[in-house]
């Protein structure tokens, strides 16, 4: 299940990690901003957060691209039954396919939900960084 150090998400289904990461969030909700190991467990939770994110995205783009492939087949095959002039066969692709667009506009949202997740679990950890050095430079300042 480890690899490099690293866990293996691959071999962990998505409701084990999905209640794995509400205990993170739950832990890094009882942490305080004020101790310095804390802040440190803060930064490791939001970094394990990270890794999880990072397979939900990889999840939901894997199946963007599937639904995105399915509406492709369908309107292309719509396109290839359908009698008349170029803009007919197209109109009549994009309506025919019109369900299979929704699905894939709804995968693309959760893609990007998750890429946003990402994102900004990132720079919070950034942050979290920051506070944790600014923390430890008024502490040492305090000792002399």
């Amino acid at each position: 299940m480890v690899e490099s150090g690293a866990i293996n998400l691959d071999l962990i289904d998505s409701k084990t990690l999905n209640e794995r990461a509400k205990r993170i969030q739950a832990e890094i909700d009882t942490l305080n901003d004020d101790i310095p190991h804390q802040i440190s467990r803060k930064h490791r939770l939001h970094a394990e957060l990270l890794q999880i994110f990072g397979k939900f995205m990889a999840d939901a783009s894997h199946e963007h691209w599937k639904a995105e492939a399915m509406w492709e087949y369908k309107k292309s095959q719509v396109e290839l039954d359908t009698e008349g002039t170029g803009v007919v066969k197209k109109a009549t692709a994009l309506i025919a396919a019109y369900d299979l667009q929704m699905i894939m506009l709804e995968k693309k949202r959760d893609m990007t939900r998750w890429k946003y997740a990402i994102d900004t679990t990132s720079k919070l950890i950034d942050s979290i960084k920051k506070e944790e050095n600014v923390l430890i430079m008024e502490y040492y300042n305090t000792k002399n």
